[in-house]
Parts: structure tokens; sequence; C-alpha cells
């Protein structure tokens, strides 16, 4: 594994995604009876079984050059390492995202974590960056030797000093 999302197998990336699922019964009554007879059995008297799955999306067949690219300031914590995001094979730039926006209920719609190639960024200077005045580490900024990005598209119009 590479951080939390990415993984490198007989030399090839990989974004990784994993789920768990448990057999915890569903013990809801009311309107919509969703009701398991292991209900009726103490919650810590019941054998749960946790099961999980990994499902492993080919990225790069450049597997051997393939590492993060995120750093994180002074003081970054673990929460901060979840947020991981920019990757390289030596070839190309990779960017992980959360394709998921709230409808006008508030629940997700999208398409979940996604990853695409950042067009045009240079893998041998590319770096993300905690702009100055910055509270709270942003994985999202980033710049290569001709471009500032956020959130792994260019930002036109910006000189890179």
């Amino acid at each position: 594994m590479r951080g939390r999302d990415f993984a490198v197998v007989d030399g090839r990336a990989y974004y990784v995604e994993g789920a768990q699922f448990d057999n915890e019964p569903t013990c809801r009554r009311g309107a919509h009876p969703d009701f398991s007879p292991l209900c009726l059995i103490p919650g810590g008297s019941r054998v749960l079984r946790v099961k999980g799955v990994r499902y492993y999306y080919p990225i790069s067949d450049n597997g051997a050059g393939f590492r993060l690219l995120d750093v994180l300031p002074k003081g970054g914590g673990p929460e901060e390492l979840q947020g991981i995001s920019y990757a390289t094979d030596g070839t190309s730039v990779f960017h992980l995202v959360d394709d998921v926006q709230p409808d006008e209920n508030g629940y997700g719609q999208g398409n979940g974590r996604q990853v695409f190639i950042v067009e045009g960024a240079d893998p041998n200077s590319f770096h993300t960056f905690v702009p100055d005045g910055m509270t709270r580490f942003n994985v999202d900024w980033a710049r290569d030797s001709t471009h500032l990005y956020y959130g792994g598209k260019v930002i036109v119009g910006v000189a890179v000093d």
C-alpha cells in the first residue's frame, strides 16, 4: 500500500477502494419493519462477522516509479493523512477527488472517489503546498515549474515565481 488509497502490485499502480460489511441485524419497528430474530438476543451476546473487500483500479503500468506527492506541514496529524490526493508514476500526475455533491435534501450524489490525470503537469517539479495564512492543511493546492493548481486544475493568469 502507498498511503490509504493507492497500492503497487506486480509492477502496476492501483487506486484502492475498500468496504467493510457486518451481519449486525437491523432492529427497526414501525411503518417499515425490518426486524430480525437476532434482535431478540442482547447485543453483547450476538456473534458478528465482519467482512472486508478491496477493489483495485489500475491507474499506471509504471508501479516502480509510483509515489505520493502530498506533504504534511509540521504538526500534521493522522486526520491530514486521510486527505493525501496527489501521486505520480514519473510520467503523469494523478489527483484523487471526492466527486460527491449534496443534493437539495443534503444527501450525497455523485460518482464517489475518482482518480484523474492532471493535464500538463510536470511530475518532476510538481508538489503540494500550504498557502501562507491557512490554518488547516488543504491538499488541493499544488504547483509545478510553470503552473499553479487548485483541485488538480490549472489556475489561469497566475504567475509561478
